[in-house]
């Protein structure tokens, strides 16, 4: 466990870094970085975005009410499974932001490539790092998950764990981490949640086109929504560093001096202040599926995929929507079996206010992804969890989730039920409740206050979260 500690003069804000690379990280640290904000005479937040997949992750940023102020720009076409290629040029880009500004502590969430590589980089430019949503994410039999593996090389480098629940808090005991470094906050995903649907953002009025119901609209689908982004012309656009060294830029062939740092534009707040509003979903009941961590199994993909094909054919009153995006072993698995079913949905990833608006009208969610397990529990919508792996999901062992697997005669059968038995349907949504109390937020920042001015323990005993 790493042990650097920083004492900051009650007189200096904190430099507070959080980085975020995936949606399921943004809408995490979305409350983080607010109550940051509203802490400002002691803090000050700098958001980093890792830049992946920039055309949809800055709108979510936005929908979300954060604010980059640092993108990584770290190349987001690579061919799937290429995660140490991803980790070497994180180390790379973020070692020069960390050289240069400075920060007094950094922020990582869950158990990305992502957050190992800066949790590493700060940790070797002697900066602490606080984890959010610290702990294992289930019970781990056999050989590991890359996630879990990241996650404890995250551990291993944290000075502060913030866990979500007392379970949590008792594995990280287990493997040696100091009490004195760990605090239960409760989970700040929900919350985010919370705060993103009572504001509404998931309502108005929806534009005339409506869904896509056929995979020919998908490549049509990609340049739509960029035209509703479009920054006016009377507000110039905020400009962020380009941290990169000159052989990582592509420099322009007049420019007065390569070693100055560039600056790249991105949308200015204020054009983007007010959230999208959600597009109408198919007025029947909707299924949820969303595949992108099996990228390594095609022939799991194509199971689910004819399970899924087998539900619609028998099922035409019933809409599955089912995200693609750039996932190509997803799209060479989907498209020949569903793109011709016409109750079934192929579509690019949706923008956060759709998305979250796709979650709360589904029926049900089929998922291999633990955040977004998370997500849909923190809604109330029952999740069937398609694994290929042993690990077991830690929303499927607290009643948040049922584990399915990949076999098709499973998966047909735990969907129907959730679709034909209402009783069966209300029973698993009562049991969804991610843990926390929307406070989570809240403890984070008083827990890093009390760290940075050499307070222990990090949270009063009355003040930590209790489920």
């Amino acid at each position: 466990m790493a042990d650097n500690v920083v004492h900051i003069p009650a007189q200096r804000r904190a430099k507070v870094m959080v980085v975020v690379g995936t949606r399921a990280q943004a809408i995490a640290c979305a409350p983080v970085v607010r109550a940051l904000r509203e802490g400002a005479a002691r803090f000050h937040p700098i958001v980093v975005s890792a830049g992946l997949h920039r055309d949809r992750f800055v709108p979510t940023l936005h929908d979300l009410g954060m604010e980059c102020d640092i993108d990584l720009s770290l190349p987001g076409d690579m061919d799937d499974g290429q995660f140490h290629l991803l980790a070497g040029n994180a180390v790379l880009r973020f070692g020069l932001v960390v050289s240069r500004l400075r920060p007094d502590i950094v922020l990582v969430q869950g158990d990305s490539t992502t957050a190992l590589a800066v949790a590493l980089t700060a940790f070797h430019n002697n900066v602490p790092v606080a984890h959010i949503d610290a702990g294992p994410h289930g019970e781990h039999a056999g050989t590991l998950s890359p996630e879990e593996g990241n996650r404890r090389c995250i551990a291993a480098v944290a000075s502060l764990h913030f866990a979500a629940t007392e379970e949590a808090r008792a594995a990280l005991l287990h493997e040696g981490v100091d009490d004195a470094r760990i605090a239960v906050t409760g989970a700040t995903v929900a919350e985010s949640l919370h705060r993103f649907t009572e504001a509404g953002h998931t309502d108005g009025p929806a534009p005339e086109d409506g869904w896509h119901d056929n995979v020919t609209a998908v490549s049509a689908a990609r340049i739509a929504p960029n035209a509703e982004r479009t920054v006016p012309a009377a507000a110039p656009p905020r400009r962020v560093p380009d941290i990169r060294p000159v052989s990582l830029r592509k420099v322009p062939k007049r420019a007065p001096d390569a070693a100055d740092v560039a600056a790249m534009p991105v949308p200015a707040p204020s054009a983007l202040a007010r959230p999208r509003p959600a597009r109408p979903l198919p007025q029947e009941h909707t299924v949820l599926v969303s595949l992108h961590g099996l990228h390594a199994n095609p022939q799991a993909l194509k199971d689910i995929c004819a399970a899924v094909r087998e539900l619609a054919l028998a099922r035409r009153d019933t809409g599955f929507l089912v995200p693609m995006g750039r996932h190509r072993p997803l799209r060479d698995a989907a498209i020949p079996l569903l793109g011709a079913v016409p109750n079934v949905h192929l579509m690019p990833v949706p923008p956060l206010p759709e998305f979250v608006a796709c979650l709360r009208a589904a029926r049900l969610v089929l998922t291999d992804a633990a955040d977004l397990q998370e997500q849909a529990a923190a809604l109330g919508v029952p999740v069937l969890a398609v694994r290929a792996t042993p690990q077991l999901p830690d929303a499927v062992r607290a009643g948040r989730a049922r584990l399915v697997g990949t076999d098709k005669a499973a998966i047909l059968r735990e969907t129907a039920a959730l679709l034909d038995d209402a009783a069966h349907h209300a029973a698993m949504a009562a049991a969804c409740a991610v843990p926390g109390d929307d406070h989570a937020s809240r403890r984070i920042t008083l827990a890093l206050d009390r760290f940075m001015t050499g307070l222990a323990p990090l949270l009063p005993p009355h003040a930590e979260f209790r489920a």
